[in-house]
């Protein structure tokens, strides 16, 4: 918005770049980077920088999501399966709401995923050259956002698997792939050494405002060693076990989709966990007895004929049955590293871990129904009831959400909130706590400029500096305050620490306007100083 309205542009820890008179962010905190804002730029110029069209740019991006996941999956696997996965994804409570609110960077990355897995699968298919860059840039791209960083990782652990599987362990493998070990030998050794040289520098391009901005602050660096025994939210990353514990539990959330409380209700898929559990564990005994089929026949069989479900198999299930089980260590992958945090164990960074669960379960039921008439009606009947239910609590939630407007952080209480300070003219209030700042200044479109004051330093209580930041706020006796009441607080101590030192002054703090959410419930605070009695 301060771009597009030509205003002064708020810089994370004063690091970006001067060029033509404007300003410009390399990254939005010490791990996320800035893509967000400047594909944000069209939508918010060519629609006005507003809520309409800044809703503009996480829905474009779901539905590429959804057209990559498609990509993806016809080439990995076939069309059956690829519009199966699309489909259970499109009426997903959890992808449909993410998408609508636009959690900060993470619609972005999630797209960037998606189209990296089908690039990615195009090179391996392939071997040219602007495959395998066009994905070093992607994966770049998504590097500076830390819940998707992992994700790439789990990628290379992929693909390495992959490379060994195929040259070293299994190699009749490599036959049902069409020959593709000769069409690799065919590469000399001058050639893959451009592609790679192609890769390292297509990746510096998406990764170098993370390399400036840590040249110029040293940020990022600074936040991961800060916070490797202990996060900002304390998250203990030494105790494994248990946060994988709860990761494994938000799967499950994910999958029912009840997790959206602040939207006014929670509704919960109660079979798509166990659909989904049901179908991999029916392919994983399947896979184990095609993959035992497929073996040489042992001495004196040869002649038997096979069995007539193996008749009906096609030649391609080995192949298929190890793109499910890659696919499912990829998630494995992802879940197992998201147990390491420097913020929280926030379900949102499972945002990209979403895509995969959908096509898991499409691609099962693809591979059961191979198996017979009776193991495809119960696959597909599995996904039928699954995205039922889904699609029929997206239903409920939009429909619990006009009535709602939302609770804490997300009730449009912020709307009446922008509309009395404008209608006020108080143009720059002190801000004490988290969440209330961004939203203010943009529906304001910067006529109220809120300044932060509460200080990021500490959760718990004030930093050091809270009193002297202050002061020259409090010397002012016009100046005006906005806080959380204290059931939605979430820096705490800030209101007690204010009033002690109005206290000091002869003063106390009185209540201009109290802003409610539509449930009644009062959520945020207008305060000044006023002499004491």
């Amino acid at each position: 918005m301060q771009l597009v309205r030509g205003q002064p542009v708020t810089l994370f820890r004063n690091a970006g770049l001067h060029l033509f008179g404007l300003t410009l962010p390399t990254m939005v905190q010490d791990y996320i980077g800035a893509l967000n804002v400047y594909l944000a730029l069209p939508f918010l110029a060519l629609g006005g920088a507003g809520v309409f069209a800044l809703r503009g740019l996480p829905i474009a991006c779901a539905g590429l999501t959804l057209i990559f996941l498609y990509l993806f999956a016809a080439a990995a696997f076939n069309r059956r399966t690829a519009g199966l996965a699309v489909l259970l994804l499109a009426v997903n409570p959890s992808f449909v709401f993410w998408s609508r609110q636009g959690i900060l960077v993470t619609n972005v990355t999630v797209t960037l995923f998606c189209a990296s897995l089908w690039t990615a699968w195009r090179w391996q298919q392939t071997r040219q050259a602007r495959w395998l860059w066009l994905t070093g840039f992607l994966a770049s791209v998504c590097g500076p956002n830390c819940s998707s960083s992992g994700a790439i990782g789990a990628m290379l652990v992929i693909a390495a698997l992959g490379w060994l599987w195929r040259g070293a362990f299994r190699p009749w493998g490599v036959a049902h792939e069409g020959g593709l070990r000769s069409r690799y030998s065919d590469v000399s050794r001058r050639t893959a050494v451009r592609q790679w040289v192609g890769f390292g520098l297509a990746f510096l391009a998406g990764v170098w405002p993370l390399l400036h901005f840590n040249l110029q602050t040293g940020g990022t660096v600074a936040s991961i060693l800060g916070n490797l025994n202990t996060s900002y939210y304390g998250v203990s990353n030494t105790h494994f076990a248990a946060n994988l514990g709860k990761r494994i539990e938000q799967i499950g959330i994910l999958l029912q989709g009840h997790h959206f409380w602040y939207l006014g209700e929670v509704y919960a898929n109660p079979v798509a966990r166990w659909a989904l559990a049901g179908l991999l564990a029916a392919v994983t005994l399947l896979g184990l007895e095609v993959y035992l089929a497929f073996e040489a026949p042992k001495p004196g069989q040869e002649d038997l004929p096979a069995p007539a479900w193996l008749q009906r198999i096609s030649a391609s299930a080995p192949l298929l049955w190890h793109r499910v089980l890659g696919l499912t260590l990829l998630a494995a992958l992802i879940v197992v590293q998201s147990c390491f945090t420097v913020s929280d164990l926030f379900i949102t960074h499972f945002a990209l871990l979403l895509p995969l669960l959908p096509l898991l379960g499409a691609a099962a039921a693809d591979l059961l129904a191979q198996h017979g008439r009776r193991p495809a009606l119960l696959a597909f009947a599995a996904l039928l009831v699954w995205g039922g239910f889904d699609a029929w609590n997206t239903v409920r939630y939009h429909a619990v959400l006009t009535a709602s407007g939302g609770y804490a952080a997300h009730s449009d209480a912020s709307y009446r909130l922008t509309a009395d300070l404008e209608a006020r003219g108080m143009t720059a209030p002190i801000v004490l706590d988290w969440g209330i700042e961004a939203p203010v200044a943009f529906l304001a479109q910067g006529r109220v400029a809120p300044i932060e004051a509460f200080g990021y330093a500490r959760l718990d209580q004030p930093d050091a500096d809270f009193a002297t930041r202050l002061a020259p706020f409090i010397a002012d006796a016009s100046t005006v305050y906005l806080l959380h009441t204290p059931e939605f607080t979430v820096f705490q101590g800030r209101r007690e620490a204010l009033q002690a030192l109005a206290a000091g002054q002869g003063r106390r703090l009185e209540a201009l306007a109290l802003f409610r959410e539509r449930s009644g419930r009062p959520l945020l605070e207008l305060v000044r100083l006023v002499p004491a009695p």
